[in-house]
């Protein structure tokens, strides 16, 4: 905590310092570069190192790699406000790092550039091994006691929403389609680290669903916002056919436990949700991304699938879904549609003790249509 007062005087006078050789800044870089244990001295280097990166070039050149692993080691056993300001200067240093102007001076220096999709997995990195080394961070692996703290996770995803929004819509419009890639994967199966218990999967998927909506509710347009939910459907649409392949009636004993549809589910989860948030602010305008009616499709898909036990409670929930959110459409539905799904709850519950492998299945999501028609207000006849 000594250090602290000596770091305060520091902050203010960094903006008025001319660009000087990287070695003036090297005794406040020395004295704010080191971790300490208490939130109170690291809310105070955040903000310090932040103002120092605006003059020291080192800090995102030669020196990133470094400065990148300090800011996951702050995050560890955080505080919200500590997470605030070192998000702020993860975010600005790779920032620096990108859009460094390669000028006469700074080749002179060999400053380091790096693109966008080096920052990003730089941040992924964070976003999957914390701390750790890579090295450190493979042995612990393989003893299996490896774990990555929620604390350093949610302040890479603070540092994610500072780095796109510092960026701008602009580039986030340019870049969207690699970025939802790059999102996606780090909650696959290729990152079992992330989702290897219950807890890991929440707060991952919790993560990456907030980065979606902190850059593409806040930074787009509506016809921006209209190609990305564009793009998100044809993400949604690739990992749909992998789940229809899995559980297709030539693969029934295998589709339980396919290694794809378990990695792919937690991508679709992420994907969806944002899909969905679009749909809502979008609101009418929303009509060209929707080529056909989803009530009907999930019917007819339901119908198709009804001895698949996956598919009799995904459509059914889906289907409840789009009933639910019939109120937020001042003409409803036709009368003709609330006829066809309470006759198909009717043969779900007809059909349920003829097949004791999906009977439960297929009483609960018989039941719970025809709940969801109850929603609707008046009976139908």
């Amino acid at each position: 905590m000594s250090k602290a007062p000596s770091l305060i005087p520091l902050c203010p006078f960094q903006p008025a310092l001319s660009p000087p050789p990287d070695g003036r800044h090297g005794s406040p870089w020395r004295l704010a570069s080191s971790v300490s244990s208490l939130p109170a001295c690291r809310l105070i280097e955040g903000p310090c190192l932040l103002e120092l990166q605006s003059e020291a070039t080192f800090m995102w050149s030669t020196e990133l790699d470094s400065v990148v692993t300090l800011c996951f080691k702050s995050f560890e056993g955080s505080n919200y406000d500590v997470r605030i300001a070192v998000s702020k200067l993860l975010g600005n240093v790779l920032v620096s790092a990108v859009t460094s102007k390669q000028g006469t001076a700074l080749a002179k220096q060999n400053i380091r550039k790096i693109s966008s999709e080096e920052a990003l997995d730089l941040l992924g990195t964070g976003f999957l091994r914390g701390s750790s080394g890579f090295l450190r961070a493979s042995g612990d692996i393989l003893k299996g006691t490896s774990s990555v703290s929620r604390d350093v996770r949610v302040g890479v995803t603070q540092a994610y929403v500072v780095f796109i929004s510092t960026l701008g819509g602009p580039w986030l419009e340019r870049n969207f389609s690699a970025l939802l890639s790059h999102l996606l994967e780090l909650v696959s199966q290729s990152h079992p680290k992330a989702i290897q218990s219950q807890m890991d999967v929440i707060c991952s998927r919790r993560c990456i669903s907030f980065i979606l909506r902190a850059t593409v509710g806040g930074l787009l347009g509506e016809k921006a916002q209209i190609a990305t939910a564009k793009e998100i459907c044809q993400i949604i649409w690739k990992l749909k056919k992998v789940v229809d392949a899995a559980m297709s009636d030539s693969n029934v004993e295998t589709r339980v436990g396919t290694t794809d549809v378990i990695g792919s589910q937690h991508m679709l989860i992420c994907a969806l949700e944002e899909l969905g948030n679009l749909m809502h602010g979008l609101g009418t305008t929303a009509a060209p991304v929707l080529q056909d009616s989803s009530t009907d499709r999930c019917i007819e898909r339901l119908t198709a699938l009804k001895s698949s036990p996956e598919a009799v409670t995904g459509y059914s929930f889906a289907i409840a879904a789009l009933l639910g959110a019939i109120r937020q459409c001042p003409l409803g539905i036709p009368h003709c549609k609330g006829k066809v799904i309470m006759i198909v709850a009717e043969d779900l519950l007809r059909s349920a003790s003829q097949n004791s492998r999906i009977s439960v299945q297929r009483m609960q999501s018989g039941w719970l249509l025809i709940a969801a028609l109850m929603t609707l207000g008046k009976i139908i006849d």
